[in-house]
């Protein structure tokens, strides 16, 4: 009985030494400070340099376009702006594309298309910007791409070229691109290409049609004398 007794006590001994030991590792784990990963701080700090820096992007393009907003036209708004080497200099144009206010209700897409002043700017050595040419029969109206709404897409520009594009339709789908090429000796931009292509997007196995006219068909056409209302 006395040995029971002692194997009992022996037992609660070790019981409470392993509890203590126990009770002394959780409060060292708490004591300890919690170890933070530095990946996502270093993500977080790559989002954040990343966010800096696109929004220095768009405060640089919008205090660069400020002094743009003097060209737009009594009674006009702005649709935007494309920037880009125009001429072949190095610096920076701009083409400003221009809108009436009213055009949804004023615009006739077959007898009166209410038209969008497209505006070619170029930066001199002082950094000034001068209207070089205009042409309002360049963009096709508001209501002129179907039930697919308004076909203006934008303006690209690629050495010292750009092209207007446009997408519309309903069914049977259509863009046309029409691409303009600054002429060094001409001194001026000059009908480079104009790029139709249609399909029917119920039969998408069709080839659809395509006419990519060159300067071999129309000739030596000048900007400001283009209309894409005439075929």
């Amino acid at each position: 009985m006395k040995h029971i007794f002692i194997a009992l006590l022996a037992a609660a001994s070790l019981s409470c030494g392993d509890n203590s030991e126990s009770q002394k590792e959780d409060t060292i784990s708490k004591n300890q400070p919690e170890v933070v990963s530095t990946e996502n701080i270093t993500s977080k700090n790559e989002l954040t340099n990343k966010e800096d820096s696109l929004l220095g992007e768009i405060e640089q393009d919008f205090v660069s376009t400020l002094p743009l907003m003097e060209h737009v036209w009594e009674g006009y708004q702005l649709i935007d702006t494309f920037g880009g080497d125009l001429n072949n200099d190095s610096k920076k144009d701009y083409i400003m594309v221009l809108k009436k206010p009213n055009e949804a209700k004023t615009s006739d897409v077959t007898e009166n298309p209410t038209l969008r002043p497209l505006l070619i700017l170029t930066q001199h050595n002082n950094g000034e910007f001068i209207m070089e040419t205009t042409n309002d029969k360049t963009v096709l109206c508001v209501n002129c791409g179907g039930s697919m709404g308004d076909p203006f897409m934008g303006v690209t520009i690629k050495e010292n070229q750009f092209s207007v594009e446009h997408h519309g339709g309903s069914r049977y789908q259509w863009s046309r691109n029409i691409t303009f090429k600054y002429d060094v000796t001409k001194k001026g931009w000059l009908l480079y290409k104009d790029d139709y292509e249609s399909i029917d997007i119920h039969n998408i196995e069709s080839e659809g049609t395509k006419n990519i006219k060159t300067a071999k068909d129309f000739g030596v056409v000048y900007f400001d004398a283009f209309n894409v209302y005439q075929e």
